[in-house]
């Protein structure tokens, strides 16, 4: 008996065959895959956003005075807050000492806090005297807007362009309880 050297022709088709099931199945994990990242991508920026929002409506509330906007709607929000540094050393001892006039307004314990859009980026930045800091809140935005309600709080959006090309947004209104 002699013995062959190689495949049969049906052999090679089960094979090839089996080989296609395989690449199928690989190329829908990868698409998979993709559309997960998309999906991850999407709810960072939604997660982003509403921490965002959160944060600038903790700076709203403990406030002391609501500069910019007056009225009607800004790209920017400008307040005074206390400045938690200056106050360190002073709080919680008593705020003054007997005969010694003390005003919460009093430039030494205040800072001033704005929040904007520059170049797509949401920024916080605090001065404090000549001394000016910015941190980023949120990346990739198209818009930063604040309205002040005739109520006295503001009404905070922001706006992106997701992974689809479609325009999203969260809102939230927020109350200051400045005087």
């Amino acid at each position: 008996m002699t013995k062959r050297a190689g495949f049969s022709l049906v052999e090679t088709m089960v094979t090839l065959f089996m080989i296609g099931i395989m690449l199928m199945l690989v190329s829908g994990l990868v698409k998979d895959l993709r559309q997960e990242s998309v999906n991850n991508k999407d709810n960072d920026q939604r997660m982003g956003a509403h921490q965002a929002l959160d944060r600038i409506g903790l700076a709203l509330r403990s406030c002391y005075r609501l500069d910019e906007p007056a009225s009607g709607a800004s790209n920017r929000l400008r307040m005074r807050s206390w400045n938690p540094n200056a106050n360190a050393a002073r709080l919680p001892l008593p705020l003054a000492a007997p005969g010694t006039p003390w005003s919460p307004s009093d430039a030494a314990f205040l800072m001033d806090r704005t929040f904007e859009v520059v170049g797509g980026v949401l920024l916080c930045t605090n001065t404090r005297g000549a001394v000016s800091e910015s941190f980023r809140l949120l990346g990739d935005l198209s818009t930063f807007e604040a309205t002040r309600q005739a109520d006295g709080s503001c009404r905070l959006r922001l706006e992106w362009i997701d992974s689809r090309g479609r325009t999203r947004q969260q809102v939230r209104v927020s109350g200051c309880e400045a005087p």
